[in-house]
């Protein structure tokens, strides 16, 4: 009997944290990646769930057995942390379509590579962002601020109190919204110069109609692209500590209202 009530006690209210933590590394992006192993990530949720115990515990649901009850309430978990998960991606992927942006327009639009952590095609520029938003997540304490919105959503959230209805497709609309409008300012100069480049060949090539201008065009805009990137270098960091700010100010914003 005693057995029973110790694990009802303890191992419910650890599971839940386990869920929720395990739901958010199918979409965060670094916990993700296809290169580490579902064993590591299962671990790694596991350990995270342990040091989490004593903080959220006092928020945990403790009357809850081994029943129905349970996995109504474990799928409320992983509902929640693959939100959160969720949400944090489609903003880092905001550097992923703005890197889809440069290769266009520079003319790198069929040089692909193979990302590590989706293993999948992306343009060569969409690679060189999403390796730079990256390395600005863990030099930002990104994953800091992911286990505080993680401690923020057990806060918020009673037991069985999520209301999957307007308010996370609302979130959800906004993220998306933002992604779009985020991923065009970031290349918006690259987009910009590129543009004034092909109007100035658009008229040398009605001035000068002997000159081959598509072979020079081709390169004058691989070089010009390549220097406003590295110029928007320092930029780019501000933008990308504003974004990753925001990505879990929405975050809260639709724990808070579901």
């Amino acid at each position: 009997m005693n057995s029973v009530i110790f694990l009802e006690t303890h191992t419910i209210p650890f599971l839940d944290i386990f869920v929720r933590v395990s739901g958010i590394f199918f979409f965060t992006p670094i916990f993700s990646s296809r290169e580490i192993p579902l064993i590591t990530k299962g671990w790694l949720s596991a350990g995270i769930a342990l040091v989490l115990y004593p903080i959220v515990s006092p928020y945990l649901p403790h009357a809850v057995g081994f029943d129905m009850g349970l996995m109504l309430l474990l799928t409320q978990e992983a509902i929640i942390g693959i939100l959160i998960g969720l949400i944090i991606a489609v903003y880092y992927n905001a550097f992923l379509l703005a890197g889809e942006f440069y290769s266009l327009q520079m003319g790198f639009g069929i040089v692909n590579v193979i990302d590590p952590l989706s293993q999948t095609s992306i343009p060569i520029l969409g690679e060189l962002k999403s390796l730079f938003a990256i390395m600005l997540f863990i030099t930002f304490s990104g994953h800091h601020m992911l286990m505080e919105a993680l401690v923020y959503s057990f806060k918020v959230l009673p037991e069985f109190g999520i209301a999957a209805g307007q308010p996370m497709a609302t979130g959800m609309i906004v993220a998306l919204r933002e992604m779009f409008s985020i991923a065009f300012q970031i290349a918006a100069p690259v987009i910009g110069t590129v543009f004034i480049i092909e109007l100035v060949m658009g008229i040398m090539s009605k001035v000068a109609p002997q000159m081959n201008i598509m072979v020079i065009g081709f390169q004058i805009k691989i070089v010009a692209g390549i220097f406003v990137v590295m110029f928007l270098i320092p930029a780019l960091v501000t933008v990308t500590e504003r974004l990753f700010d925001r990505a879990f100010f929405v975050t809260q914003g639709i724990l808070r209202w579901m």
